[in-house]
């Protein structure tokens, strides 16, 4: 099965999206939205992390709720500064080399637990390669989980309003599906997706 990519959508082209009109199908049933779509647990469904971005989720999201996940990527970038501050305190440049994994992956929704343990099984390899002390070790572990932790924290939090947002009604949420503004996760280890799109071929868009 190929690797599903959601689409990268400029300021102006997710405007226009938005400003659209783009029904339901009729061949899709509001039954059939309600109880096998918005509904159906064995789904999961996701969003396209490249619309986490202001000026983007400024088009959809209420002030609010972008007020709010800013609020979230500038208590990321507090740690980023504390990662300075500790360098500076400890006298070691070293320390520094956090930065390269902090801003990187800290909000983006793309530090998984697979990203994670891949670094962190790189910075145990390196202990022995370039001699790191073990405590400098443990201080670039602390701060993958700290950067996975925010990082889930802050994409969680846009990723369920604007799934909120998409289920509020039908007509918005074929806009947002039929855009790949959201879309459904078909490596999730059952066959429901298949099932939906054999039913209704309008799904596989």
């Amino acid at each position: 099965m190929a690797i599903f990519r959601p689409p990268k959508y400029s300021e102006i082209e997710v405007q226009n999206i938005m400003e659209s009109s783009q029904p339901l199908p009729d061949s899709i049933p509001e039954s059939v939205y309600e109880k096998r779509l918005r509904d159906n647990s064995k789904l999961k469904w996701c969003i396209n992390p490249f619309l986490a971005r202001e000026n983007k989720l400024n088009l959809f999201l209420s002030p609010a709720v972008v007020k709010k996940w800013l609020l979230l990527k500038k208590l990321n970038w507090v740690i980023a500064l504390l990662i300075i501050a500790f360098s500076l305190f400890m006298k070691d440049n070293r320390i520094l080399w956090g930065l390269l994994i902090f801003p990187n992956f800290m909000a983006s929704g793309l530090f998984s637990i697979r990203n994670m343990i891949f670094l962190i099984t790189i910075i145990y390899t390196s202990q022995f390669w370039f001699g790191f002390h073990s405590q400098l070790v443990l201080y670039f572990v602390i701060i993958i989980l700290v950067t996975y932790i925010l990082s889930k924290i802050t994409f969680d939090f846009v990723e369920k309003n604007i799934l909120r947002l998409a289920f509020s009604d039908p007509n918005t949420f074929w806009k947002f599906y039929s855009n790949k503004f959201i879309y459904i996760d078909r490596t999730n280890g059952n066959n429901e997706f298949q099932k939906l799109a054999a039913d209704y071929p309008e799904l596989n868009t």
